[in-house]
């Protein structure tokens, strides 16, 4: 609960429901991928809340932002706005 509280906390328009899912699916989706505890992720709050924000305007697809949040964690240790700069978002293109 303590994280999902800081991911909203950064930005009172957030939408609970849509955080509470990539929590629920893709957040713990990586980290049983990549055999981690919940204090060992590589994704804190102020970042999914970021990329949540990139995928709610619009900016991203929720297909990239699990795209993106798979980078996070396999080290990739660009800031979101430094790996979403890699996309063609037109075609959906993932540089790297």
């Amino acid at each position: 609960m303590d994280f999902f509280e800081a991911v909203i906390k950064g930005n009172s328009e957030r939408d609970p429901q849509k955080i509470v899912n990539w929590i629920e699916t893709e957040l713990l989706r990586c980290l049983n991928e990549y055999d981690l505890h919940a204090a060992e992720s590589l994704m804190d709050p102020g970042t999914l809340g970021e990329l949540c924000d990139f995928m709610s305007n619009g900016t991203i697809s929720s297909k990239i932002g699990k795209k993106i949040m798979s980078e996070i964690f396999s080290g990739d240790t660009r800031t979101i706005q430094e790996v979403r700069d890699n996309f063609i978002c037109s075609d959906v293109t993932f540089h790297f």
